[in-house]
């Protein structure tokens, strides 16, 4: 099963779970929190601040699996074929020797200094998505991001098929 349909299912526990408490006048269980769920050798660690039936409110996502890869091919991977974000992310950075890759979103394609990064480890075992906005001031801080539950599947998914895709090593 993928990922996505076991996190959906995971999501759709969750929403029943505050639907249960409400009725029997209980406290909501609050937001999802970390959810962690494995298929295989892959794990997905999803650090969520809102679930809702439409849509979820990330603060991190981490898709990590057992085998060590090929980071060149994964950050091309991943730039390739990651959907459901809304903007395109490229590699900036990719140099295993020196911490893995980095992919972010374009720089003429920020929307109000808004961008998607996405680090893979030096051994290709992990890829992390992260959504950063630069202030006034030109500091980073992270910030949380909305989008629909299905573009939510394809970004897991993308990420997981993007480590997935380059097990021979360069």
């Amino acid at each position: 099963m993928p990922l996505s349909e076991a996190l959906d299912r995971e999501l759709d526990a969750h929403l029943e779970r505050a639907r249960a408490a409400r009725d029997a006048g209980e406290p909501d269980p609050g937001p999802p929190g970390r959810v962690q769920i494995q298929d295989g050798g892959v794990t997905l660690e999803a650090d969520l601040l809102d679930c809702e039936r439409i849509g979820a409110t990330v603060d991190r996502l981490r898709v990590r699996r057992e085998q060590p890869g090929s980071v060149p091919s994964q950050a091309r991977a991943i730039a390739g074929g990651l959907r459901g974000l809304g903007e395109r992310v490229q590699p900036v950075e990719v140099e295993p020797d020196l911490g893995g890759a980095v992919l972010r979103t374009p720089p003429e394609e920020m929307v109000q200094g808004r961008f998607y990064e996405i680090s893979v480890g030096d051994d290709g075992r992990q890829a992390q998505l992260e959504r950063w906005k630069v202030g006034q001031d030109g500091q980073r801080s992270r910030e949380p991001f909305t989008v629909t539950r299905g573009d939510l599947g394809q970004v897991v998914d993308g990420l997981a098929q993007g480590l997935e895709a380059a097990d021979d090593p360069e």
